[in-house]
């Protein structure tokens, strides 16, 4: 599964440049990790993968690799 353009987007969200976003990124310290961006979070995963994510899983999300996995996992 390709993320590029998800990650794009995601990285806008956030307020940061897409080249921060490696899988070891930390959302809560290293971004802006907000209500806002956790509802945007979700519009973004069904823009780009037709899906919708558990709100407690994505809750629980600290860096972004743990993101993509969930992406991973629900897509299978």
């Amino acid at each position: 599964m390709c993320h590029e353009d998800f990650k794009k987007d995601f990285a806008a969200v956030l307020e940061i440049p897409c080249e921060k976003l490696t899988s070891d990124f930390n959302l809560v310290e290293g971004a802006v990790w907000d209500s806002l961006a956790f509802l945007s979070t979700m519009a973004l995963i069904d823009k780009h993968y037709q899906m919708v994510v558990d709100p407690a899983e994505l809750m629980n999300v600290v860096r972004f690799g743990q993101l993509l996995d969930i992406l991973e996992v629900a897509e299978v």
